[in-house]
Parts: structure tokens; C-alpha cells; sequence
């Protein structure tokens, strides 16, 4: 785990394309004649990967965005979704999913308003052994321009599960975190 002050000392200049996703499901909930109102809030990290007038798209996990299967049940009478991408200085905006994939676990997502820079994407694939860079939020360590950056290689493709292996430790906040190969590309 290294702190990202040292910066300098980091081959990533793309820490700033990282992103905080913050979503919060209201619902309220029926049993018989009684109801109540109560929530759920999700967290994973994102990367921005295109900028736009008014905004930039946002690339992270099709379960971090994913709702239907959490509210998709008779006793949830009615419900609502907060979707926000939170940047390094902890500002917030009112993002929206604009396609998913399932298969792939990947989300396409529209940040109002936020700018700031774009990751670059490699033209390659990393290569087994490779050191790779991750920046996440995991377990919501996450503070105003501070989140975690964690080291590791790429360890190849387990192809009959159809996932890339890494040898960097995940939980909970770290999905749909980017991966940057030493020269800072996605």
C-alpha cells in the first residue's frame, strides 16, 4: 500500500482519472400494513475515460451499477437511486449508467459536470510477469486527494473463467477500480 504524496515517485500521472462511485438505493419496504423506509449504499472506484462537453464518461463495474436485483422483490413497495461520482477533491456529481454489460462486468457511466484528465488506454495487453499499479477505494478508504495505490503483477489469463489474474488484494469499494501498466496507460 503506498500513499499517493508521493506521487512524484509513482509512474502513474493518471491518479486523477480516478473516481469514487457512490450509490445509494432508498426503498421503502412493506410488510403486510406496516412500512418503512430505509437504504442501501453501494461503493466501487471508476476511471474516467472520456470527456465530453458537460461532463466525462466513466468506465468501472457492471455490479457496481447494476440495481434490478436489489429491488427487484414483492415487499419493496417503491424506491429511488442516488448515483454520484465523487473526484479527488471529494466534489460530487449526478452521474447516470449509460450501458452495461453484464458478460463482461462493465459500465459505461455520464459524470454532469466533471472534468479533469482522461485515462490513456493501452494498445496491448500487459504481459505475464508485468508490474501493474491499481488505484482504488477499497473498504472506502478514500479521503480528500488521498486513495490508496497498490503494486502488483499481472499474472495471466484464466481463460476458462474468462478473468485476468493480478496479484493485487481486493474488497469491497475496490470493484471497477482501473489497472495501469508502469507506463500509466489503462
Amino acid at each position: 500500500l503506498s500513499s499517493c504524496a508521493h506521487r512524484n515517485n509513482l509512474p502513474l500521472g493518471t491518479r486523477g482519472t480516478f473516481v469514487k462511485i457512490e450509490k445509494t438505493i432508498n426503498v421503502v419496504l412493506c410488510d403486510g400494513d406496516e412500512c418503512k423506509r430505509d437504504k442501501a449504499e453501494i461503493m466501487g472506484s471508476g476511471v474516467v475515460i472520456g470527456k465530453r462537453q458537460g461532463g466525462a464518461y466513466i468506465l468501472t463495474a457492471a455490479h457496481v451499477c447494476e440495481s434490478q436485483s436489489m429491488v427487484n422483490f414483492p415487499f419493496i413497495l417503491e424506491y429511488t437511486i442516488d448515483l454520484q461520482t465523487v473526484d479527488l477533491q471529494e466534489r460530487r456529481y449526478r452521474s447516470e449508467i449509460i450501458n452495461m454489460d453484464p458478460i463482461l462486468d462493465t459500465c459505461i457511466m455520464f459524470a454532469h459536470n466533471l472534468s479533469g484528465p482522461v485515462a490513456k488506454i493501452s494498445r496491448r495487453p500487459p504481459k505475464i510477469g508485468e508490474r501493474v499499479y491499481n488505484v482504488a477505494a477499497p473498504a472506502n478508504i478514500f479521503y480528500n486527494n488521498t486513495v490508496p495505490i497498490m503494486e502488483g503483477f499481472f499474472s495471466g489469463n484464466a481463460k476458462e473463467r474468462g478473468v485476468a489474474i493480478y496479484s493485487i488484494p481486493a474488497t469491497g469499494g475496490s470493484s471497477g477500480s482501473p489497472i495501469f501498466n508502469s507506463n500509466g496507460f489503462l
